[in-house]
């Protein structure tokens, strides 16, 4: 919300001085929104996991596997 030259934004005060434009961008923590929860599969074929994070700059994630590598084309 932009007042008297005042940005608020989830409980911050940005004024403005001497400009028309400004940028900011407010960093928040990652949060999980929606945990991945127990899904059955068969061994050897693959399975989907739902997951949803929240946080800015929006989070990247993956799924890895034991030794830390990108386990979303593995097969097996």
């Amino acid at each position: 919300m932009v007042s008297d030259g005042k940005i608020k934004f989830q409980g911050y005060v940005l004024k403005a001085l001497k400009s028309n434009f400004i940028l900011f961008q407010v960093q928040v923590p990652p949060e999980w929104a929606k945990l991945p929860g127990p899904v059955k599969g068969i061994e050897q074929e693959k399975v989907d996991f739902e997951c949803l994070a929240t946080g800015m700059p929006h989070p990247y994630y993956t799924w890895v596997d034991w030794e830390g590598k990108d386990a979303t084309e593995r097969d097996g």
